[in-house]
């Protein structure tokens, strides 16, 4: 079979090879878009086998030096938790960039390698036509799971920003929760106050009608005093004008004792 009589061929490549590299350049773009967020541009003269075990090298030394320090601090005496503490924020601040870069690296190479074998599939194709139909069903095989990629990787990130959603849901009903138990709170506090201020008020109320009671019963007492003293005087017939003290004492008793 011709090239040119070929249902998949015309003067440039085959309709699925365009599909094909299309596909894998969405899926070299997605899979880098979720380890930096700025697209670098890829050259043929990049070596990706060697800067990853570069990355993998300096990881290793990183984290025995790591452990060298941590080991010179316990011969020094240090106790095991402040001599872990600061190594492991350490280790933590020195991988987390390393293991980015790594996973950066590795997609960067499935990606040259999935174009590297598209590029040997269409040389091989313009080579020998007689394995056109077995390859032809290979890379059809590869656009579907291209596709299966691309929908999985969008379905990854639905379910991530859903558990973002889920989570700052489940933070919106914490917070929700504690404004109403701290609402209950100052709710059971104004109970407790206008319970109090309702109780010193009945105090001050009964203080004030008992007082009156009191003074009212002292008041009469001496009423009755007055009268008593003023009759004895009376009877005995005695001249209490001649008597200054007696006088005076006669005419406090007309007033009030409580003016």
């Amino acid at each position: 079979m011709s090239t040119r009589t070929h249902p998949y061929y015309g003067e440039g490549p085959p309709c699925i090879f365009t599909r094909l590299r299309d596909l894998s350049a969405k899926c070299l773009q997605t899979t880098i878009s979720y380890v930096h967020e700025d697209q670098e541009e890829m050259h043929d003269s990049i070596t990706p086998i060697s800067s990853c075990g570069q990355i993998i090298d300096l990881r290793n030394q990183i984290k025995q030096q790591l452990t060298d320090m941590k080991t010179d601090l316990q011969i020094r005496g240090l106790s095991k938790d402040m001599a872990d503490g600061p190594l492991n924020i350490s280790l933590t601040m020195a991988f987390q960039p390393l293991e980015t870069e790594m996973c950066s690296m590795k997609n960067k190479e499935i990606a040259i390698a999935r174009m590297q074998s598209f590029d040997a599939l269409l040389n091989s194709l313009h080579q020998d036509h007689e394995q056109n139909s077995s390859i032809l069903a290979v890379i059809s095989h590869t656009v579907d799971i291209c596709k299966m990629i691309q929908a999985v990787q969008s379905f990854c990130v639905l379910l991530q920003s859903n558990r973002i959603l889920e989570e700052k849901l489940a933070s919106v009903r914490k917070s929700r929760m504690e404004v109403r138990l701290l609402q209950q709170e100052l709710f059971k506090k104004v109970k407790i106050t206008e319970e109090r201020k309702n109780k010193l008020q009945e105090i001050e109320m009964k203080t004030q009608v008992v007082g009156k009671e009191n003074m009212d019963t002292v008041a009469n007492k001496v009423i009755i005093i007055q009268e008593i003293f003023q009759r004895c005087i009376l009877s005995t017939h005695t001249d209490w004008s001649e008597d200054p003290h007696l006088t005076r004492l006669l005419l406090k008793m007309k007033d009030s004792p409580f003016q």
